[in-house]
């Protein structure tokens, strides 16, 4: 009886060591994880620190742009009332017979005459020697 006692204390403890073993694994995993965890948190939260800081920056850009380009639509509004002021002040100026004497502007010369033009002066020139 003491034999079969000894012998299940034996299995126990083999039991137990294999147990052991298989936690001991399990915590050293465990730990790795816990390791390349914490330093994929701490890289997230520097790269967190970087994007708030980039959108701040973007925020007083925006910001800047935002005042600059309100005084830029002022400018332009008060330079709009101007020509506008100017475009009437010309208009009561301006005598029919005076719009009437003026010279017809310049007509432009489109792209396919002016090709048409070079390349008849440079077929003249072939022909000229």
């Amino acid at each position: 009886m003491t034999m079969i006692a000894d012998g299940m204390l034996l299995a126990a403890a083999l039991a137990a060591i294999f147990y052991c073993w298989a936690v001991h694994r399990r915590l050293g995993a465990l730990k790795a994880q816990s390791a390349a965890l914490t330093d994929r948190l701490t890289h997230l939260d520097t790269t967190v620190a970087e994007v708030r800081t980039a959108i701040s920056e973007g925020r007083s850009l925006a910001d800047a742009e935002r005042d600059r380009l309100g005084n830029l639509v002022q400018n332009a509004d008060r330079l709009r009332h101007d020509l506008k002021a100017a475009a009437a002040a010309l208009e009561r100026g301006i005598r029919p017979s005076a719009a009437a004497q003026a010279p017809p502007p310049p007509v432009r010369e489109s792209s396919l005459e002016r090709v048409k033009r070079i390349n008849r002066l440079q077929q003249q020139d072939r022909a000229a020697p």
